[in-house]
């Protein structure tokens, strides 16, 4: 009588305070989205891991401290941080707390052999961000990192333990990448170990973002910036499409998801060569010579400069110097551009003006952010007399004259740009004068097969230069390949065109630029190369790394070699 009291008439009593011992939800993860290249290479992915948790309910305080001990030597954690974690779940009995996470396969085993002795201990798999290219790739895609309780507080959507993108396209695409949370019932038995799951709503992963990027020239940028500082960007000219972005010193991403890694994530914060500072789109250089090529596109847009417009160089011109202490002599504006003649540049600044020269410096992209949303980024000065008024304090600020237009015309002075702002030149400059929308996302795929964004090409500004022109600029950086500066940018049976810098550096030595595209009778990759306190000319510091960036691309892509 007793036991049908207990069971048929109070059964569903009793079996309702049974389930709620046993029973707990669990909140389920999407998976992270997956970010590729153009081709399909992976860039960033998920990788399978397993942390262990602690569910207090049920477990005898008097356990704690051995269990604590136990998973402290498997785990090489103190015992005191376990147990510190365990006391803290009692708060939430049945929600799982993080014991120790990505543990290795010794650890799994061990723990699901002794199960009996560790009352509560469960093991939760996981999915741990991994970057196969490592520091290659680093700036590109950036970092994770767990989320704060005031971040939890203003997106509910977040919980203790999740991780969120904090730089780079991590943080610029976290609503596309981070997918959707599911929810799960779990039984449990006396032990604490799971019996059977329920899932109620099923996690979506996070979108497929494609880039631009082309991995493999990546990789060719990383090794040919080693034991480097300074930055690279590519351009396909004909669309906008970045091909490459490097920052040198770079970081591996990966130390970020790995709690093993913590004291490597402090170095990387206080670390004096600043490797998480992208220096391809955050810092500011002088261009130096490099920005002859605007006062030259600003002079033959406006026509107050021709090819055959020549100006007398003796070494010095209104108490400014040339490079050339003897002088070049009558020069014309190819020639002049090919030998970086400062004398020339200071008269044709002059001819020109600076109106001329800050509207070429717009259209080229010079004093604007490129917009392709991968954090913060600078932007340069191209200064008039304005600028001049509102910038700089004293007299100086007062006097706008042809000394400033002179100093500007030559890329010295107050001018000062970033890597990607000279990449965006130049790809503007070898397709006649036609600055395309820069873009580093080819295209986003949603899990259920929804393209939300598609890259198309799009043009930003136009300097509607002639083709005679717009073929007379590519003759002219072709000339400085060639016969000139930039000649260790050439390539072997490909024709290179480009303009080679050396920036002063009040904090050390001089900072090196190369600029150029290539072939030049049909540009297919534009690009930028800065090294910091590389103390040579841009011919001979940077133009070698342009050589094996345009080497590598022209044989992947089969071009016709001449």
């Amino acid at each position: 009588m007793r036991s049908y009291y207990l069971q048929g008439i109070k059964g569903d009593h009793f079996g309702e305070i049974s389930e709620s011992n046993v029973l707990h939800g669990r909140v389920l993860n999407g998976a992270r989205g997956v970010i590729t290249d153009h081709e399909g290479k992976v860039l960033a992915t998920n990788r399978p891991s397993f942390d262990l948790t602690f569910l207090a309910k049920g477990v005898p305080r008097q356990e704690f401290e051995r269990i604590a001990v136990v998973l402290g030597d498997i785990t090489f954690q103190p015992p005191e941080t376990i147990l510190k974690s365990m006391l803290k779940a009692r708060k939430r009995p049945l929600s799982p707390r993080a014991l120790a996470k990505n543990v290795s396969d010794k650890v799994l085993a061990y723990v699901s052999e002794h199960r009996l002795d560790l009352q509560g201990v469960l093991i939760e798999d996981q999915a741990m961000r991994f970057y196969p290219m490592g520091r290659a790739a680093a700036h590109l895609m950036g970092y994770l990192g767990e989320v704060s309780i005031g971040e939890i507080e203003e997106n509910r959507f977040y919980a203790m333990g999740d991780f969120k993108g904090r730089a780079g396209i991590e943080a610029s695409y976290e609503n596309y990448l981070a997918g959707t949370k599911g929810y799960e019932k779990v039984w449990l038995d006396a032990l604490g170990q799971k019996v059977k799951q329920k899932t109620l709503a099923v996690p979506n992963s996070g979108a497929k973002v494609v880039l631009t990027i082309d991995a493999d020239l990546q990789k060719i940028v990383h090794e040919a910036f080693e034991g480097k500082r300074g930055a690279l960007v590519a351009i396909e000219p004909s669309t906008g499409r970045i091909l490459s972005l490097y920052s040198a010193p770079a970081y591996d991403p990966n130390v970020f998801v790995r709690p093993e890694t913590s004291k490597k994530r402090m170095e990387l914060f206080s670390d004096t060569e600043l490797p998480l500072y992208n220096r391809a789109l955050q810092a500011t250089y002088s261009p130096g010579s490099t920005f002859k090529l605007v006062t030259m596109l600003a002079g033959l847009a406006s026509k107050k400069l021709k090819p055959r417009t020549s100006f007398r160089c003796t070494g010095s011109y209104a108490g400014m110097k040339c490079w050339k202490e003897k002088g070049h002599g009558w020069v014309r504006l190819a020639s002049a551009f090919r030998q970086s003649c400062n004398v020339y540049f200071y008269r044709a600044g002059e001819k020109i003006w600076i109106d001329p020269i800050r509207s070429a410096a717009d259209k080229m992209g010079l004093v604007q952010k490129s917009g392709i949303a991968l954090g913060d980024e600078s932007v340069g000065v191209v200064p008039d007399a304005e600028w001049e008024r509102q910038h700089v304090k004293g007299p100086d600020g007062q006097h706008w004259g042809a000394g400033d237009v002179r100093n500007t015309a030559i890329g010295q002075g107050y001018v000062s740009v970033t890597p990607m702002q000279m990449a965006r030149v130049v790809a503007a400059a070898v397709f006649g004068g036609k600055r395309m929308k820069s873009v580093i996302i080819d295209r986003i795929e949603t899990s259920d097969g929804r393209i939300p964004f598609q890259m198309m090409p799009q043009v930003e500004a136009d300097m509607n230069l002639s083709d005679e022109t717009a073929a007379f600029v590519r003759y002219a950086m072709s000339e400085v390949v060639s016969r000139g500066t930039g000649r260790r940018a050439q390539v072997k049976g490909i024709t290179v065109g480009g303009k080679t810098g050396t920036a002063q550096n009040p904090q050390g030595a001089d900072h090196a630029w190369f600029i150029g595209g290539a072939p030049t009778e049909n540009p297919q990759i534009a690009l930028c190369v800065l090294v910091e306190h590389a103390g040579q000319g841009g011919g001979t510091a940077a133009a070698p790394i342009a050589a094996k960036v345009f080497e590598a691309y022209s044989k992947k892509n089969g071009w016709r070699l001449n």
